[in-house]
């Protein structure tokens, strides 16, 4: 799925490096930022306008995922999953991005 993503450039996923499955793992690019439970947990997202920005982002990088013409599913989407890049720089600079596709 992460390849699939990569090769058609959609934004809002973690960027694949490589994979391999004996020993198995996936490389990532890093993200700098927390995971979207601790930037809940720290106070980030409290006001409703907040929230719903956060919601929309979302939405939005699941629907290009899902609209590819190969079929895309993340099956494990969870707070843990959902990187807030660049959380400490001004909101306007903040990318939400998923990782674990697979």
């Amino acid at each position: 799925s992460m390849r699939i993503l990569e090769r058609h450039g959609v934004r809002g996923m973690a960027k694949y490096i490589e994979a391999r499955e004996i020993p198995a793992f996936v490389v990532m690019e890093w993200i700098d930022g927390p995971n979207l439970r601790v930037a809940v947990e720290s106070g980030t997202y409290e006001s409703w306008d907040d929230v719903m920005e956060l919601t929309r982002e979302l939405a939005t990088t699941l629907q290009r995922a899902h609209k590819l013409p190969e079929r895309v599913l993340h099956r494990d989407i969870r707070p843990s999953n959902i990187m807030i890049r660049n959380l400490y720089n001004p909101k306007e600079d903040n990318e939400v991005v998923f990782t674990d596709f697979d």
